[in-house]
């Protein structure tokens, strides 16, 4: 048998890796938004993540999905961060359509900071930012998919917590709980939970915990009618699916 060395396939892979990482909007993605700065005239971007907000600025993540190249609108690519003034008092939902004629800013790191942000969104695939402060809503959302449904329903969990009594600290703390909404927790807390070892509970909200246990529910839901042997492959197989979710939080 012949031996082939592992290192240089390994060391292929790790220079591809860092290639693409550092690359890919250029060559992989054919038409992203970046390679059509000097001619568009403005971006039609949708609405995918709500972000925590600037001093002046409301932040979401969308999704560049055409151009304005003048004549007509031009089908693109790729991720960006988009700032829309505060002073507007303007909430936009997953899949709202946004489109300005704002530049877009390449991200930099703040000024007197030690942490890399410009990196750290690169890996996000993120590059540029627009602060639009000229901005048209052109329609209402469209392709609503299940995505936009389940983002409608984790609004209006957030909406019913949010007009409960619940002091707003306790209230922060509940939509991480159950939603995984990390956004208004006081740093403070955070810093509790990771001294305490508990920071996975605050990763992993109790409404994914609740869908997992249904989930089991169902597949096992039959079991018991095999009778005896049922009932105990039923709890056996469930004890086990637990453990593994445990063991899977505290790695």
């Amino acid at each position: 048998m012949i031996s082939r060395p592992v290192a240089i396939p390994l060391i292929l892979l790790i220079a591809a890796i860092i290639l693409l990482d550092c690359f890919a909007p250029a060559f992989v993605v054919g038409e992203h938004y970046s390679l059509h700065l000097d001619e568009a005239e403005s971006f039609r971007c949708k609405i995918t993540e709500e972000n925590t907000p600037k001093k002046n600025w409301h932040c979401y993540t969308a999704k560049v999905t055409h151009y304005f190249d003048g004549q007509k609108w031009q089908k693109t690519k790729g991720k960006i961060l988009l700032c829309i003034p505060r002073s507007e008092k303007l909430h936009l939902e997953y899949a709202s359509l946004v489109e300005s004629n704002s530049k877009p800013r390449l991200i930099e790191n703040y000024p007197q900071s030690d942490f890399d942000y410009k990196k750290f969104m690169q890996r996000k695939r993120i590059f540029h930012t627009i602060y639009a402060t000229n901005y048209t809503l052109p329609s209402a959302p469209e392709n609503k998919d299940l995505q936009y449904y389940a983002h409608k329903c984790n609004t209006l969990l957030k909406q019913r917590i949010n007009r409960s009594e619940l002091t707003s600290e306790n209230k922060a703390l509940a939509s991480s709980l159950l939603l995984g909404d990390k956004k208004n927790l006081d740093q403070e807390v955070r810093k509790s939970f990771s001294a305490a070892g508990i920071a996975h509970i605050l990763c992993v909200s109790g409404l994914h915990i609740g869908l997992i246990v249904a989930m089991f529910d169902i597949l096992l839901k039959y079991l018991h009618l095999l009778g005896i042997k049922g009932f105990c492959l039923n709890f056996r197989l469930a004890e086990d699916g637990f453990a593994q979710i445990t063991a899977g939080k505290h790695t």
